[in-house]
């Protein structure tokens, strides 16, 4: 019986964490396609863009961060509903 739980807490962190791991590789795309839409809606310069690439950047480090912290906080969640 508890080998069954353990097993289910086990696959749920595995899960959790290899979700996270996708979603980052993804978003490792994202700041690129952010830059050329952002571009192509407000008819950026090149100038522009090198004045708006910095802020952009801090944008996704913080989402980023905040990502990090929210996915580990629910997997504390779920762990802790699993005991």
């Amino acid at each position: 019986m508890k080998i069954n739980k353990l097993v289910r807490q086990w696959a749920i962190v595995v899960i959790v964490f290899w979700s996270a791991s996708a979603i980052s590789l993804a978003q490792q795309a994202m700041p690129k396609l952010q830059m050329a839409e952002l571009t192509k809606k407000l008819q950026l310069t090149e100038q522009q863009q090198k004045q708006i690439a910095p802020l952009v950047a801090e944008r996704d480090k913080k989402a980023e961060a905040l990502e990090t912290h929210s996915g580990i906080r629910f997997s504390f969640y779920l762990a802790r509903r699993m005991i």
